[in-house]
């Protein structure tokens, strides 16, 4: 906690988080939950265990954001601060929310999940501890239970190159049903689009395709998959078959979804 709110202090640009939120203020944190270490029941053939492709627990660790900062990073806002409401966000691509209407179960999710290497924290217990201090509001919204709303505005400063991504003919967002054309729009989350201030709070990690991921490529569980398959958690709306679709998707939805502030966690 010390770390964050150091770093938090040090920044007094204009668009330091103590200047651009207020106490009515709805704040979006934007994690990156690309996946938890142990596997919904019902996947692997009914077997809870171990992601195949991790030997071990903590390997998985690596590649979430750190549940310590995104805890630190909504105790340094209500204290300084207390927005209206502060809500955890996430669409992830590989598990389900265990009370919701995509895959319901009795199951253990990602939000519920007390990662061990994180001082045993799940997001469940930050709603938990933090909900209601200081007369602000904490909540988890999963983006793939959200609402979705169709964003056609991908170029926010009207430079008239529009998007970059082109989709395949007959695609849903594309304009051709005989070639592919750039995209004319996407859908998002409801509560991505209705918020007052996004912060994405990306882990600082290597990736196969785009070679890192930070604070735009931590968008991509914004895309509201259910809105192209109602019972899918995929993100394949952004990737689009290769690496170079992948960038100018990952360009495209930030345009999009117009973030507000970043904090790498690195830890």
């Amino acid at each position: 906690r010390d770390i964050v709110w150091l770093a938090l202090d040090r920044d007094t640009s204009p668009r330091s988080l103590l200047k651009i939120v207020n106490r009515k203020s709805r704040v979006v944190i934007k994690p990156n939950i690309v996946r938890i270490p142990w596997l919904l029941a019902g996947a692997n053939a009914g077997k809870v265990g171990l992601i195949p492709e991790f030997e071990r627990e903590e390997d998985a660790h690596a590649l979430v954001t750190d549940l310590r900062v995104i805890k630190a990073l909504a105790e340094y806002l209500i204290e300084k601060v207390r927005p209206q409401r502060i809500t955890i966000a996430e669409g992830p691509a590989e598990f389900y929310k265990a009370d919701g209407k995509i895959r319901p179960g009795n199951y253990v999710d990602g939000w519920h999940y007390a990662f061990d290497k994180f001082d045993k924290l799940s997001y469940a217990k930050i709603v938990e501890q933090l909900n209601g201090r200081n007369g602000t509001a904490v909540d988890i919204v999963d983006l793939n239970e959200d609402e979705g709303v169709y964003v056609t505005q991908v170029d926010p400063h009207r430079t008239g190159v529009n998007a970059l991504l082109y989709v395949p003919a007959g695609h849903r967002d594309g304009s051709s049903a005989t070639a592919p054309t750039r995209r004319k729009g996407i859908y998002l989350p409801k509560s991505i689009m209705e918020k007052d201030v996004l912060i994405t709070v990306p882990v600082l990690k290597t990736h196969a395709s785009v070679g890192t991921t930070l604070f735009m490529k931590n968008f991509v569980g914004c895309v509201h998959s259910t809105s192209y398959r109602p019972t899918s958690t995929s993100k394949g709306e952004i990737h689009q078959g290769s690496a170079l679709n992948m960038v100018r998707g990952i360009v495209d939805l930030t345009c999009a979804v117009r973030p507000d502030y970043g904090v790498a966690e690195g830890f």
